[in-house]
């Protein structure tokens, strides 16, 4: 019941931040972060992973004030030796403490509820109002930063109107959420992986406009439609550029975006100061948007050798998002895919991800949530474990990497004097178990401790 009063509290400010006497998006530079708190607390830790992909120090004090790390001394300093004698204290000594995870790939505007297919979660905004999209959306956050991951870029949203608000409420700390990285609406040519030209008409009529705003053809037109989307209050610009896990079936049409389209698009998102991250599924997709000179790739599901020479020679990263293929091969009977099929598709992806990291690819996570449940968001770090990646740098995908790919080094990624106090404490060592990356006592966002396990 405490959480669906929440919830409910949480909507509230929501639809205060849908009104049109809120702040216009387009007067908000950068990304959307939470407030950070006021006073000082003192954090004592076990052990300390401060900056992930080098090794953890032991018996750490963490001193946080008005929200982000002031320093960190050997040993258990007390709040008088720090001349803070009212600081909170926090008892983490028996707990391994690093920073706020960051998933580089996800879908909050969903209305996914465990196990529901993914259609039913993306797709069912278009049967539901915004009220039904904003509510779920704000719940979906909740569980991201209670899951540890304080900062995401918001892959693609079902309606700019909730999605605007959304950064509005979280700007302002009306709600639990992740620091905010929006894409907004992605671009992808005539015939499109989503292109809503290509369904019945009585879907159609059900569409925002904003969909078929985004369907751009020729060079002109792909920079006209990068400018919208920037206008419109993007934080990074994402592309179509090949259509879903289906291009990988014989025959099965990807329709892509010419080498001119790309290079308009990413020329232009660059010139307004924004990164590209392309969904590009099928080899050649993934060939022409590093040749173009996007940011990052993602999902990469057929990446070969020349791929991994283009990875290098640009510095774009690659976002596997290994949760979305494996929820679907281990549960495809529940979602009419072809057993055979899904399964074979999370066996390539394990493969691209392999020769990218044997490669030196630089590689952040993201784990496409709702296309897998938000519940298991933690999940992605042991698929990537899983598929030959070490236990250290998995962790460094999840914060160092991440940080970087989205333009935050300055403010998020480790824990280190001047930076934002966003950080997880967990029980066991996720170094040695990757498992016990689900173990949260602990998530602290700019300073407030937004989940505590009892006993902590």
């Amino acid at each position: 019941m405490r959480r669906v009063l929440g919830c409910l509290v949480a909507f509230v400010a929501l639809a205060a931040a849908l009104s049109s006497d809120a702040e216009p998006l387009r007067s908000m530079l950068g990304p959307i972060a939470p407030q950070l708190a006021d006073g000082v607390s003192v954090i004592h830790a076990g052990t300390v992973l401060a900056v992930p992909g080098t090794d953890p120090v032991s018996n750490q004090t963490i001193v946080v004030r008005n929200g982000r790390i002031a320093e960190l001394r050997a040993g258990f300093v007390s709040p008088g030796e720090i001349g803070a004698p009212d600081a909170k204290l926090i008892d983490l000594k028996d707990k391994f403490v690093f920073p706020g995870m960051i998933d580089a790939h996800i879908h909050l505007e969903a209305l996914v509820t465990g196990r529901a297919a993914p259609a039913e979660g993306m797709l069912g905004g278009f049967a539901n109002s915004d009220s039904d999209i904003a509510i779920a959306s704000v719940n979906n956050a909740r569980i991201v930063v209670e899951n540890g991951f304080t900062t995401v870029r918001d892959a693609g949203s079902l309606t700019e109107t909730v999605g605007d608000a959304l950064k509005r409420a979280v700007k302002a700390g009306l709600i639990v959420a992740p620091r905010l990285i929006q894409a907004g609406q992605p671009l992808g040519p005539t015939g499109v992986q989503g292109d809503p030209r290509n369904w019945r008409p009585e879907i159609i009529a059900l569409l925002r406009a904003e969909f078929a705003d985004n369907i751009c053809d020729g060079v002109e037109g792909c920079r006209k439609a990068v400018r919208r989307v920037v206008n419109s209050g993007a934080d990074v610009i994402k592309i179509k550029a090949s259509g879903g896990v289906n291009v990988m079936l014989p025959g099965y049409p990807d329709a892509n975006f010419t080498d001119d389209e790309l290079k308009s698009i990413v020329d232009t998102a660059h010139g307004l100061k924004r990164k590209v991250m392309a969904h590009a599924i099928s080899g050649r997709s993934v060939i022409a948007a590093l040749k173009a000179g996007v940011d990052s790739i993602e999902h990469g599901t057929v990446i070969d050798e020349e791929a991994v020479r283009l990875f290098r020679k640009t510095g774009a990263y690659f976002v596997p998002t290994m949760s979305a293929p494996h929820e679907w091969a281990n549960a495809s009977a529940n979602r009419g895919v072809n057993k055979d099929v899904a399964q074979g598709v999370y066996r390539r992806q394990v493969e691209s991800l392999r020769l990218a990291y044997q490669g030196g690819v630089k590689i952040a996570l993201g784990t496409d949530c709702a296309f897998s449940p938000f519940e298991e968001q933690a999940e992605e770090l042991i698929l990537m474990v899983d598929a030959g990646m070490t236990t250290k740098d998995v962790l460094r995908a999840a914060t160092v990497a991440g940080a970087d790919l989205l333009g935050l080094s300055a403010d998020i990624g480790t824990l280190e004097p001047g930076k934002i106090a966003d950080l997880v404490a967990v029980r066991g060592n996720p170094l040695k178990d990757m498992q016990d990356v689900k173990q949260i006592a602990l998530v602290m966002q700019g300073g407030v401790v937004r989940k505590a396990a009892h006993g902590t």
